[in-house]
């Protein structure tokens, strides 16, 4: 599977728009490329989380539209932007703060399908 390192989150304000920009390294392995080399796709998914203490509160503030990964090396930089409303970011009633962070996953999808066959088991009689 692949692997994710250097992750960061920025963001930037401008009026009452906040653009969260998200970047990492997406590491994938030979049998990984091997895979993508025979049909195997590699979905990306950022999900903006509201962070409040403990988990039961945490909720999932915005997506990031889907992407699929061209897996053309083992280590490929990404980087991707959302805009979104400064009052979106609200989950805290009362408090002007937010604490935000970001989940990304790398999903594999579309596993070509293996057909196997085993022939019948003969008997060679002596």
């Amino acid at each position: 599977m692949p692997r994710i390192t250097n992750q960061s989150m920025t963001l930037q304000l401008a009026g009452n728009n906040v653009t969260i920009n998200v970047a990492y390294t997406a590491i994938f392995s030979a049998f990984d490329r091997f895979l993508a080399q025979n049909g195997l796709r590699f979905r990306e998914r950022i999900r903006v989380i509201g962070e409040d203490p403990g988990t039961a509160t945490d909720i999932i503030l915005h997506t990031f539209p889907v992407e699929t990964i061209s897996v053309t090396s083992g280590t490929i930089p990404r980087n991707r932007s959302l805009t979104v409303t400064r009052n979106s970011l609200q989950e805290d009633v009362g408090s002007d703060d937010d604490e935000i962070d970001c989940t990304i996953e790398i999903i594999p999808v579309d596993l070509p399908a293996v057909v196997t066959a085993t022939t019948p088991q003969q008997v060679l009689a002596g």
